[in-house]
């Protein structure tokens, strides 16, 4: 069974210590009483993300899920209103039903609804031709796509469209994936990032951020992350949503090794690809996007198998592949559409949306790549391969 404990040495080192033991050697932990903008690390981590993407801003907040509603009050606010939640009516947001719940759940916090359309088959995202069909409600001027699993929706034909009025990027997953040779994060009018603990680079464990070349974004972002910055009246509602001192001095020493992280995924990822043992099946990757394989989706054929995914899965588990944790698991990804989910319900499409129910009966998701060696890939894929050939 592989060494889960040489994956966190990989991860985590001599930096993260240091930096995380400047901020225990001043005791100021969080330093927001004193600047709006928070301490020394929180802007530098904030900084150095701003210029990773080329963007002018970025702002740190305690989590994924807070940066998507971050983001998305940003654009409520200014196209309806600081009051629009007194309104009667709910703004209308366009996203995907296969993703995380926070992308669905940000958006009833921000006060608006979802609305679901179906995913383009091979990359699970958000696709072209979906762009104001019949599916969509003519007042649904704000569209969430995902970078699902570092696989980049189709931002180009987005950003290009006439249909939206605001582009949020969801890049919780997709650090580093490009579109025809552009970052993803930097199509949007803001794109919000996660850098919980399983992610390619932490702050931590928990941590987020907003990204955005908008000023007028950037200052509403600093007044709703922290009570209205400065403790000053704020003509709509504020939240409590900041990022720590030590959670962003981990987060600088992480960024420092991004590259690197980038370049392992890549190449083991590809590897992957090419070397699939009947049963698993890799999506084709569209000529104008490059993943950043945040984690690899595969196809489980079940008649060349000769199992179904569950015993799959049962295997990989029993024979050590898949631990349950980041850089050593095999999971079944995302089994519930998001309008089938309790609190979303009312939101579900009239329609099927086909696309969707079909990764949620056939995916399967490799996590055999991360922070790990081409020969300990080799390993692992050796072991799979005699699992689905018994």
């Amino acid at each position: 069974m592989f060494n889960i404990n040489l994956l966190k040495r990989r991860r985590f080192g001599k930096k993260e210590r240091e930096y995380k033991a400047t901020v225990d050697k001043t005791g100021e932990y969080s330093m927001y009483f004193k600047n709006p903008l928070g301490g020394p690390w929180v802007q530098r981590f904030e900084e150095e993300l701003a210029k990773y993407h080329n963007m002018k801003y970025a702002v740190a907040c305690s989590n994924g899920t807070t940066a998507l509603q971050l983001a998305l009050e940003c654009v409520l606010i200014e196209k309806y209103g600081a009051d629009y939640r007194k309104n009667a009516f709910h703004p209308k947001i366009c996203t995907t039903p296969y993703s995380f719940i926070a992308t669905a759940s940000a958006i009833l916090e921000a006060g608006a609804e979802p609305v679901f359309i179906d995913v383009d088959p091979v990359t699970g995202t958000i696709p072209a031709d979906r762009y104001r069909g019949r599916d969509i409600p003519r007042d649904c001027q704000i569209i969430l796509p995902v970078h699902l699993l570092g696989v980049p929706a189709d931002m180009r034909s987005i950003s290009e469209s006439q249909s939206w009025d605001y582009i949020i990027e969801d890049n919780a997953q997709g650090i580093g994936a490009t579109n025809n040779g552009r970052l993803c994060g930097t199509f949007g009018d803001l794109s919000t990032y996660s850098f919980q603990y399983t992610k390619t680079i932490t702050t931590d464990g928990e941590g987020g951020a907003v990204l955005t070349d908008n000023t007028a974004f950037h200052e509403m972002l600093l007044q709703l992350r922290s009570h209205g910055s400065q403790y000053k009246d704020s003509p709509f509602l504020t939240h409590n949503f900041r990022m720590t001192e030590t959670q962003a001095a981990f987060g600088v020493a992480q960024l420092n090794k991004l590259g690197r992280f980038l370049n392992t995924q890549s190449v083991n990822a590809r590897w992957i690809r090419s070397h699939l043992p009947s049963g698993l099946e890799a999506p084709v990757i569209k000529e104008w996007h490059q993943p950043s394989y945040f984690l690899i989706p595969l196809i489980f054929n079940e008649r060349d198998a000769g199992m179904s995914r569950g015993e799959f899965i049962y295997r990989c588990m029993k024979k050590g592949v898949d631990q349950g944790v980041p850089g050593a698991s095999v999971g079944l990804g995302y089994q519930t559409p998001l309008y089938d989910k309790p609190l979303l319900k009312p939101y579900k499409p009239a329609e099927p949306l086909l696309n969707v129910e079909s990764l949620m009966q056939s995916a399967v998701w490799l996590d055999l790549h991360r922070w790990r060696t081409l020969d300990e890939v080799k390993q692992e894929m050796e072991i799979i391969k005699e699992i689905l050939e018994r």
